[in-house]
């Protein structure tokens, strides 16, 4: 049947096939022989030509299809069809191509979700392109012209007579079809998605389900197994929250002030508190001196649009199997601002960042008022992020001072948000680090910088958190000046942490290694807080409830972590870590232990952190007991987590968030 049909299809239509099967083959064996080759990647043969089979097919198909098309117009229709033919051959090797580039530099294909994180920012995107990767650009739009040029040309040409070649090329497509069949049923067991990108956008992160069904083999926890770790259990029904209320009017509490600092992409190797060598940090270093510290904390996701919602919330933030972009609210959350307005404070967020960055600002207007400033509400100087707006940090940190004096004669809590830290490290126009030199000489970008450049970068990193550092010296002097210091509570911590060469990674937003998700945290209330170290595992989940319970008041029913102030070093505290950006993974720390799974490995992979805390040796062959028993934490952590935000999902009109487990 396939050879009668291609002996009996127009020449014009057996030239298109031809044409599209050549330049997909082009294409296919660059991304599936040429680029494993320069990564050194070893994947099995098998879905890799599977995988290879699918711009061969789609492309012959295609171009084939519009030539059958082409033949049957006349005039300037069929032009338009032929123009048509090459935009899309132009696009569709453009993509690849593309795709290819940010393979290679990132490791992974393009998802689904980095389309829609790119969408949302499309002019972040652009600069980011146009500045530090012109040259990629230029290669990626030279293929597309050429291929579309080549397929002008092609198609153009007058027909020639059939050549008798039907049967063998019948033949081979209906082996390729077959070959795009077997790939895609066996893409979720062989991981044909990590090796083309059509197949990563087919495989990943668009479905919302009404059950958790969407992720794969992290999805649902197994009915059977020997396993006794303890599952989430549902949450309080929205009603506790009134009764959280009453009991908040009828309990007598301390009123501190209360400062939350955040800083960006700390790598808490960079302190001096946690053994750096640099004075990068004085004004951090005397503070953490004199407060509560917590060397095992971590953040729960890797990036800023996870991180600092889920820290101000105290809610994990995974709710969907695709990138969150919080467009769909509806879920209840009680935030820093809603709990101390809910007390009488006078509250505010004053934040060096754009807040609007990937829908944080939509979390964050809960309804209360409170006093908001953010890079959108700035007029002066910008650090130089790109297109992105970052105020810089002593501007921020002036205001901050600023609307304390207006206030201190009631009790306030202010949530402040300092961004110089975040790469490319820069400093505002005047401003010199101690560190020299800090211009790197190669190429320096948000992906890949040379690791020649170790020291420059080093410096320019150090300069950066020196700057930022300078502002809590500036903080701490206003409070003392106003005399509010020894009244109020700070919370100084990080929104993530920042990776240089760990695991071949830089920057963040990549990984879950400890690079990435420790972070420093530090309690500091010179009335009441001793200082000293507290061996606790932490999660940011946490800040919310320790700050209550350090004034006296339960935590609020919508939170899912609990306080750090009634928990000991022996404490079976599960810390839950999560990335939905460049990469999908999470992650579970029960001390000492630690266990990823990320999309792209066939199996999750065990850490012992004492023994190991550069994460160098998977031990999940050697400790099969306890890799089980996380994983299986994991996974149900996950599906209650995805049953409940989904969007048919009934409980959370009636309960909030589950409840975390412990450790098993």
């Amino acid at each position: 049947m396939a050879h009668r049909i291609w002996l009996s299809a127009p020449s014009g239509t057996k030239r298109g096939f031809w044409l599209g099967g050549a330049i997909g083959f082009v294409v296919a064996l660059g991304e599936q022989v040429g680029l494993p080759w320069l990564l050194d990647e070893h994947l099995p043969l098998l879905p890799r030509l599977m995988a290879g089979a699918i711009p061969v097919c789609l492309l012959a198909i295609a171009l084939g299809l519009l030539r059958w098309a082409e033949e049957r117009l006349r005039g300037r229709v069929a032009v338009w069809m032929r123009v048509f033919s090459s935009l899309f051959c132009c696009a569709f090797v453009a993509f690849h191509t593309s795709n290819g580039a940010v393979k290679w530099f990132s490791g992974a294909y393009l998802t689904a979700g980095e389309f829609e994180f790119a969408a949302s920012s499309p002019g972040r995107l652009f600069r980011l392109v146009w500045l530090e990767y012109a040259d990629v650009a230029l290669v990626v739009a030279g293929t597309g012209v050429a291929a579309a040029t080549v397929t002008w040309a092609a198609l153009r040409e007058r027909d020639q007579a059939a050549r008798g070649t039907g049967a063998p090329f019948s033949s081979a497509a209906t082996l390729l079809v077959l070959g795009i069949v077997c790939g895609q049923t066996l893409s979720t067991t062989l991981h044909a998605e990590t090796m083309s990108p059509l197949m990563a956008m087919l495989a990943v992160g668009q479905c919302e389900p009404e059950e958790a069904t969407c992720e794969g083999p992290l999805d649902t926890p197994d009915d059977e197994g020997p396993l006794d770790a303890s599952l989430p259990s549902s949450g309080p029904v929205l009603e506790a929250a009134r009764g959280w209320e009453q009991q908040v009017r009828q309990s007598h509490y301390e009123q501190p002030n209360v400062l939350l600092v955040v800083i960006e992409s700390v790598n808490t190797g960079h302190l001096g508190f946690a053994g750096y060598e640099r004075a990068a940090t004085p004004n951090l270093d005397r503070l953490a001196a004199e407060s509560v510290r917590f060397p095992r904390a971590w953040t729960t996701a890797t990036h800023s649009n996870y991180a600092q919602p889920a820290l101000l919330s105290s809610l994990f933030p995974r709710r969907t199997s695709g990138l969150d972009l919080h467009q769909r609210l509806s879920y209840p959350r009680f935030l820093f601002h809603d709990v101390f307005h809910t007390l009488g404070y006078a509250t505010a967020t004053i934040s060096s960042q754009d807040e609007t960055w990937q829908g944080m600002l939509a979390f964050q207007q809960t309804g209360t008022p409170t006093h908001f400033f953010h890079a959108l509400d700035h007029q002066g100087p910008f650090l130089d992020r790109g297109v992105e707006r970052v105020v810089p940090d002593h501007l921020t940190a002036a205001r901050a001072v600023r609307w304390i004096a207006e206030h201190r004669r009631t009790p306030w809590a202010l949530y402040l948000n300092l961004q110089a830290s975040h790469f490319p490290y820069s400093l505002p126009a005047g401003v010199t680090g101690p560190f020299q030199p800090s211009a790197p000489a190669h190429r320096f970008s948000y992906l890949r910088f040379a690791r020649e450049d170790a020291a420059r970068i080093t410096n320019r990193y150090d300069n950066a958190l020196h700057y930022v550092d300078a502002q809590i010296g500036t903080l701490h002097q206003a409070l003392e000046g106003l005399e509010e210091l020894q009244e109020t509570l700070w919370i100084v911590t990080a929104d993530h942490g920042e990776l240089f060469f760990d695991h071949g990674l830089v920057t963040h937003g990549r990984s879950l290694y400890e690079g990435e998700t420790r972070v420093p945290l530090l309690f500091y209330w010179p009335e009441r807080l001793a200082s000293g170290e507290r061996r606790t595992s932490a999660s940011h989940l946490d800040i919310l409830p320790s700050v209550l319970d350090l004034i006296g008041l339960p935590a609020h029913p919508s939170w899912q972590g609990t306080s750090l102030f009634r928990e000991d070093e022996e404490s079976a505290k599960a810390v839950l870590l999560n990335i939905q950006g460049a990469r999908s993974a999470q992650a579970v720390v029960c001390w000492p232990w630690k266990l990823i799974v990320e999309e792209g490995w066939e199996a999750a992979r065990l850490f012992q952190l004492v023994e190991d805390g550069s994460e160098l040796f998977d031990v999940a062959d050697r400790e099969p007991d306890v890799a089980v028993r996380l994983e299986f934490l994991l996974r149900s952590v996950v599906s209650a987590q995805m049953q409940y935000h989904a969007p048919a999902s009934q409980e959370r009109l009636m309960r909030f968030a589950p409840r975390l487990p412990d450790c098993p």
